[in-house]
């Protein structure tokens, strides 16, 4: 496990209406010196640390004008290694709060983002930040095919027959409310092809799919002994292969992932 501390005018967040103000965009929250102290802890099994790929999660704590704040699993939804023309970096963590407020972080190594959104607004423009990947082929969609059935208190549903409002069933928060749907399309080819989990496979009854960098949560007693913990997350690319498990390329593919105040984990 890492522990990166961010340069105070690298970092900005977007909270409440500011998020996804403009569908791929989402605004700055202000003033921009109102965070400090952000601070990234990595996973302890990423063994790559400094590499940040979509739909890793990672554990962020930062200061603002309201206190302290921690943010558990908060999830890569964009990296991309440019911001814009510049060769600096650019990557935006999303999920909740200490307070339970949806939060999306934006950290750009390298490049003084106080000083880009000073100049930008100089020019007449108005400053916001991408917050989705803008290489979507090269670190792919982290969520969940679209034939998928979720449990539900009204039992079994498809994903993509989920809608927000409805209460869906978390490995450790019991039931959350959905504040959140998003869907994306793509060919079923190279990075962005699922990874098919035949019935029976580590588990499922039926096939299920996932996109490559969806966590799969593995128990094992032998990496209790090795590690000091029974379970781990593990990206589905990274089980391809196994027995009853394999790429499952071809055609177009749905893929829809959910949001709750909590997150699901």
């Amino acid at each position: 496990m890492a522990t990166i501390r961010a340069v105070n005018t690298e970092i900005a967040k977007a909270t409440g209406s500011n998020i996804n103000s403009s569908g791929d965009e989402s605004d700055f929250d202000l003033p921009l010196t109102d965070m400090t102290d952000l601070v990234i802890y990595t996973p302890l099994l990423d063994f790559d640390p400094y590499l940040f790929e979509l739909g890793e999660t990672h554990t962020l704590t930062w200061n603002d004008g309201d206190g302290a704040h921690t943010m558990y699993n908060a999830e890569v939804v964009r990296s991309d290694l440019k911001w814009g023309t510049a060769n600096q970096g650019a990557v935006v963590f999303e999920g909740t709060d200490t307070d339970g407020n949806a939060t999306q972080v934006l950290w750009t190594p390298d490049l003084n983002v106080h000083e880009w959104y000073a100049n930008t607004q100089a020019d007449g423009k108005h400053p916001m930040f991408w917050n989705t990947d803008q290489h979507p082929s090269t670190y792919g969609y982290v969520c969940f095919a679209a034939e998928t059935r979720i449990e539900t208190d009204r039992g079994l549903v498809r994903i993509d027959e989920i809608a927000v409002g409805d209460r869906v069933a978390t490995l450790d928060h019991g039931y959350q409310e959905v504040r959140w749907v998003g869907h994306s399309r793509t060919r079923a080819t190279g990075d962005a092809a699922p990874i098919k989990f035949e019935a029976g496979a580590m588990g499922p009854h039926k096939t299920l799919r996932l996109s490559p960098n969806h966590r799969v949560v593995l128990r094992d007693q032998k990496m209790k002994q090795a590690l000091g913990r029974a379970q781990v997350l593990v990206a589905a690319k990274a089980l391809d292969g196994r027995p009853g498990i394999s790429r499952d390329e071809g055609g177009m593919v749905d893929y829809y992932k959910t949001r709750f105040s909590t997150s699901m984990r």
